[in-house]
């Protein structure tokens, strides 16, 4: 039984307040000690895969929607939009590398000065985490106890530390704050893509290229947005219904907006 499977078990177990069903996960068979690779969905880069993509559709539709609103040229429309897409992917995967590295920076740093401290001061560390441990309630003979078992392993002592007296998670060794950056910037311009290539691209019948590129923005905010709930295990058919409301009334206002300065331009 692989951990994801275990915590998908103990997620399921407190959503439906199902003490039995939340014993029998924890006492699943122990989880295997090789490794094994998380797929996209479970990984460290789906979050701003996934968030790159709904800011990227959002943007990029609610700005196809104004452009029509505003009545501009086709081909006025494709520039506005590409030059958009291309800016606010640069926009968004900067930013994601930058704030990327700046949290990992810090945490290398505080994790650092915590490896240092333990070296240099031991007991000191030992005595802080005690008083620690009484604000939170314990007794001053149970935190020693605590306090003076978990220095006994350096790793996980510093770990601990900076967890308990900092509220910080150390640094991932494998994260890399450039592959970040990038994978927002692809999944932004990817789905961002989305209304504009299907408002020039797609036709079906008598269907006015607009209403192409609402539905299949409409499809695609529902399915991103299903996707985005499994991270706060929440239910998908309401974070889908969630980020249709939320991309459906950017693209409203922004087309609304634009008739209305178009008519005032043109009166």
């Amino acid at each position: 039984m692989t951990y994801q499977a275990r915590k998908q078990q103990a997620i399921a177990a407190f959503n439906s307040l199902d003490v039995e069903r939340s014993i029998s996960a924890h006492l699943l068979p122990p989880v295997p000690t090789t490794h094994q690779e998380p797929t996209l969905a479970q990984g460290r880069y789906a979050k701003p895969f996934v968030f790159g993509a709904l800011d990227g559709l959002a943007t990029i539709f609610a700005l196809v929607a104004g452009s029509v609103g505003a009545d501009l040229a086709a081909g006025s429309l494709l520039a506005v939009g590409v030059g958009n897409l291309i800016a606010g992917a640069l926009g968004m995967g900067i930013g994601e590398y930058v704030s990327s590295k700046a949290d990992r920076d810090v945490a290398l740093r505080e994790e650092a000065r915590e490896k240092w401290e333990v070296e240099n001061n031991a007991e000191g560390e030992v005595y802080e985490m005690i008083q620690i441990y009484e604000s939170k309630g314990l007794s001053r003979d149970d935190a020693t106890v605590v306090a003076r078992i978990l220095s006994k392993y350096p790793k996980f002592w510093i770990e601990h530390m900076m967890l308990t007296e900092i509220g910080m998670l150390p640094a991932d060794e494998n994260e890399s704050p450039f592959l970040s950056g990038l994978v927002m910037f692809v999944s932004f311009v990817m789905f961002g893509s989305v209304p504009l290539l299907s408002f020039y691209l797609l036709s079906f019948g008598e269907m006015r290229p607009f209403t192409i590129a609402t539905l299949s923005s409409i499809v695609t905010l529902f399915v991103l947005g299903a996707i985005k709930s499994r991270f706060v295990s929440k239910p998908a058919l309401a974070g889908g219904a969630v980020m249709v409301l939320q991309g459906g009334l950017c693209a409203f206002s922004a087309y609304c907006l634009g008739d209305l300065i178009n008519s005032l331009l043109s009166s």
